[in-house]
């Protein structure tokens, strides 16, 4: 079964605009696979990834005007992910996905998706700011979620 969320901000992208997407980063542990996609449609800019569980889809996102990395973001000014896909985030030896997301637009709203990955893939949590700051301020700690 494909399971597809909404994340309030993000504009539903129509399956009949031509997007063209570039890759951007993926991961991998055990039987899974993350693939971070940026991309444009007439619209403007387009983020999305997918999940696949032994080569099959289980999980997709699309989001206009988005920017996604797998992990939490250290700070606006750098590129680094502190999280790897399979580090375990909300209980111990449980392995989790953790995908950062960045609206850019002027609200500049920044969102978690969290994922068990174990023999059944289940998301664990969609966490929006006013929820949650941006792990820079201390929201995820190694090994745990707060």
């Amino acid at each position: 079964m494909l399971l597809t969320t909404a994340i309030s901000g993000c504009a539903t992208v129509h399956t009949g605009s031509s997007t063209t997407r570039r890759l951007q980063r993926e991961a991998h542990y055990q039987n899974y696979a993350a693939f971070i996609y940026e991309g444009t449609n007439a619209d403007g800019s387009v983020g999305s990834f997918e999940v696949f569980k032994d080569g099959k889809r289980v999980y997709n996102f699309v989001c206009e005007g988005a920017k996604f990395g797998v992990g939490t973001k250290d700070s606006a000014a750098t590129n680094q992910y502190r999280l790897e896909m399979g580090d375990s985030v909300t209980e111990p030896r449980k392995h989790n996905l953790v995908i950062f997301g960045e609206l850019q637009d002027a609200h500049a709203c920044v969102f978690y998706q969290v994922f068990e990955l174990g023999k059944h893939f289940r998301k664990v949590a969609d966490l929006v700011s006013g929820q949650l700051k941006p792990a820079s301020d201390g929201q995820f700690k190694t090994g745990h979620l707060k």
